[in-house]
C-alpha cells in the first residue's frame, strides 16, 4: 500500500469515525453502558445522589454534544484532518511533476 493510498484512507476512517460517534451519543446518553461516566460527574456536582432533573440535564447535554461531533466530522472532512496529507500530497505530486521521486 502507498503512503498516498494509506493517507486518503486514513482521512475516511477519522471522518466515519467521527460520523458514527455523533450518530450514537444521543443515543447512548442515558443508556446504561454511561452510568458510571455519569455518576462521576453527577456526585463532583451533587454529591451521592442527584436529583432527577440534574440526571435528564446530563443526559440532554451529552445528547446535544452528539450533533457536534458530527458538526466536527464535517469540518475535519473539509479541512483539519485533510489538511495536513493534502499538502503533503501536493509536494508529492510537484515532485513527480518535476521528475524527482520521493519515498
Amino acid at each position: 500500500m502507498t503512503t498516498r493510498t494509506w493517507l486518503v484512507r486514513w482521512i475516511y476512517m477519522t471522518v466515519a469515525a467521527h460520523l458514527v460517534v455523533g450518530v450514537l451519543l444521543p443515543l447512548c446518553a442515558g443508556a446504561a453502558i454511561t452510568d458510571g461516566y455519569r455518576r462521576g460527574i453527577e456526585d463532583f456536582f451533587f454529591g451521592v445522589d442527584a436529583p432527577a432533573a440534574g440526571k435528564a440535564l446530563h443526559v440532554w447535554w451529552i445528547s446535544l454534544f452528539g450533533p457536534t461531533v458530527q458538526a466536527a466530522a464535517i469540518w475535519m472532512a473539509g479541512l483539519a484532518v485533510m489538511l495536513p496529507p493534502l499538502l503533503w500530497l501536493c509536494k508529492l505530486d510537484l515532485a513527480f511533476k518535476h521528475g524527482k521521486t520521493m519515498a
